[in-house]
């Protein structure tokens, strides 16, 4: 169907003996028509805008929640290295304390050995000792006392085994 505006005749029997009458009508549908798809281009691109809007509110609550986020993480993180430096210093003097504690167990061993080979080797010898001369003493005083000339004082060596 041809318009006016479009380079070609309009039809002689729609138009009135002027021919204005029907171009003018054919214009404000045309204009109505334009309209229309304006509106409805117009309201589709308000309900990308609102979808827009939608998305940055949101795209700014996450970007806000993130640097929440983040500034958590790095005050964790300055606490951590501060930690982390402590136990490293703390480590240098925990080696110096190890290192004196491995001295003293090393010392305390030693002394233990010692006390050991007393326990084991002398203080047996020593009771052994003891126990020959309280013998010789035991004897000593059994043949004094059948010697009547002897009981009532006691000879050099008898004096000697009852210091020892």
């Amino acid at each position: 169907r041809a318009g006016a505006g479009e380079g070609k005749e309009a039809d002689p029997s729609t138009t009135s003996p002027g021919g204005r009458h029907d171009s003018g009508l054919e214009r404000a549908r045309n204009a109505e028509r334009q309209l229309k798809k304006l509106s409805e281009r117009f309201a589709t691109q308000g309900t990308k805008l609102e979808d827009a809007e939608t998305a940055v509110g949101t795209l700014k609550s996450k970007t806000e929640a993130l640097l929440k986020t983040k500034a958590d993480l790095e005050r964790r993180l300055g606490a951590a290295q501060k930690e982390a430096a402590k136990l490293r210093a703390g480590g240098a003097e925990g080696l110096g304390d190890l290192e004196s504690s491995r001295q003293r167990v090393f010392e305390l061993e030693d002394e233990n050995t010692k006390l050991r080979r007393k326990t084991e080797v002398d203080f047996p010898n020593e009771v052994r000792r003891l126990e020959a001369q309280l013998a010789d003493a035991r004897a000593e005083a059994a043949s004094n006392a059948s010697n009547p000339a002897c009981s009532g004082n006691p000879t050099f060596g008898q004096r000697q085994s009852l210091k020892g």
